[in-house]
């Protein structure tokens, strides 16, 4: 039997309507099986959705470009459920100046998937 686990992600999408299309290949019932069975969850994270439920420990007090550093994120007070969280970034450049966006424009976020069940 085949298996699949993917994901799509689409980071910071124009308003507007969006139709998601699932293929299947070779999905049908072969020798009684149960064929293909789907699960589809869609979330949005707006920067008004905090819940005061994260806490992040080991945050360093000042980090260089390009270092690597390992934070521990747990959520609280959660649902058994399927999350998707997100963690802002926010810095200041070597004028002072906050930077809260990439070069893009995009904001500095990172999204993480939490399985609560």
């Amino acid at each position: 039997p085949f298996t699949s686990n993917e994901q799509v992600d689409l980071p910071f999408p124009a308003s507007g309507r969006y139709v998601v299309d699932i293929h299947g290949n070779e999905t049908d019932e072969i020798n009684l099986g149960p064929g293909a069975t789907t699960s589809l969850y869609v979330w949005a994270v707006g920067d008004n959705d905090n819940q005061d439920t994260l806490i992040i420990g080991g945050v360093p007090a000042s980090v260089s470009a390009g270092s690597t550093e390992t934070l521990m994120a747990v959520w609280t007070s959660l649902a058994p459920a399927l999350y998707l969280g997100g963690i802002s970034h926010i810095g200041h450049d070597n004028n002072g100046d906050l930077i809260t966006t990439d070069q893009k424009g995009d904001p500095l976020i990172t999204l993480i998937d939490i399985d609560a069940n």
